[in-house]
């Protein structure tokens, strides 16, 4: 019976996959978190985006009230737009992780997986044909 599976390798693929996961998820919280900012109407508007897209508006001057209440809409809408477009362009960056590695060390770690299970299931076909020829012989000496 041959068996080129180590039960250390799959293990140590599986840790790897999980690191893997657990670093993708870290960049993923780091970048939930971030937000950028914009302003306008002279600083009377301010609007801040998350990387989710959630905004909120701040009427930072009670003299922003005081505008026409379209061109108050359009500040706003201003400076909403541009928070967002601050955002996409954070998104478009990701926090310090390099997707091609991830994805290439991802690939690597299924191929040797694969590999070793397919390895793991030769050994048990092969211990299960040598039971029931065992079995059988025993059967056939009685």
């Amino acid at each position: 019976m041959t068996n080129g599976t180590n039960p250390s390798n799959i293990n140590d693929a599986l840790a790897q996959a999980l690191d893997a996961v657990k670093t993708g998820q870290q960049a993923q919280e780091a970048i939930a978190g971030q937000t950028a900012r914009a302003e306008a109407a002279d600083g009377r508007v301010i609007a801040t985006a998350t990387l989710t897209g959630k905004v909120t508006v701040e009427i930072t001057n009670v003299r922003a009230y005081r505008l026409e209440p379209e061109q108050l809409a359009q500040e706003i809408t201003n400076a909403v737009n541009e928070a967002l477009d601050a955002a996409r362009g954070q998104a478009a960056t990701p926090a310090n992780i390099d997707l091609s590695e991830l994805s290439t060390k991802l690939e690597e770690i299924q191929k040797n997986s694969v590999q070793q299970l397919q390895g793991f299931m030769s050994s048990i076909v092969e211990t299960q044909a040598g039971v029931i020829r065992a079995a059988s012989e025993g059967r056939e000496r009685q």
